[in-house]
């Protein structure tokens, strides 16, 4: 589950680049890159987070270090989700706008 979760995380890494590159290339009308920055920049603090957790994974047996690996986890996983849904939305609705007549 892990394996899928990360794939899906990284995935915009990939395809942002192409997709903006393409975009340019195409002479289609300016989209906002600042609000699409919000997403990537959300997704990626949602991978520190997760570095984070596996940091104090090893201390996990004891109190302190379950607390801290689940609070990191459970925000990386919150980071990742909404940084996600951003780039999602803000793709849509740009393209939305450019096409509607």
């Amino acid at each position: 589950m892990t394996d899928i979760v990360t794939t899906i995380v990284n995935t915009p890494y990939l395809i942002l680049p192409v997709f903006v590159w393409l975009w340019g290339v195409a002479k289609f009308p300016r989209i906002n890159l600042e609000r699409i920055g919000v997403g990537v920049m959300l997704t990626l603090s949602g991978l520190f987070l997760n570095s984070l957790a596996n940091a104090f994974a090893p201390y996990a047996g004891q109190s302190w270090g379950i607390l801290f690996a689940g609070v990191f986890s459970f925000l990386a996983i919150l980071a990742d989700v909404l940084g996600l849904v951003i780039l999602g939305v803000f793709c849509v609705v740009e393209a939305v706008q450019m096409w509607k007549f």
